[in-house]
């Protein structure tokens, strides 16, 4: 145990018996602000994870070879040029 938790510890200790009650409402209150933290995270980290499945690399894209491509699919006309 680190001497940060030993004082806390001791501190916890000293406290009367019917101020316990607030100490830990307090420290429930800052572990789920904690887990919320981490619950966010990892709903962040997961949806980034997502995309990053979806992403495709593309060594060679010529735009404009793509546009008239697709003006020609489309409309079925090649670009005005």
């Amino acid at each position: 145990m680190t001497s940060l938790q030993n004082d806390a510890i001791n501190l916890v200790k000293m406290m009367p018996e019917d101020k316990l009650c607030f100490l830990i409402e307090i420290m429930q209150g800052i572990a789920g602000i904690y887990n919320a933290d981490t619950t966010l995270k990892t709903e962040k980290q997961k949806a980034f994870d997502e995309l990053e499945k979806l992403r495709k690399k593309i060594p060679d894209l010529d735009e404009e070879r793509e546009l008239a491509e697709w003006r020609e699919e489309k409309f079925g006309y090649e670009g005005v040029d």
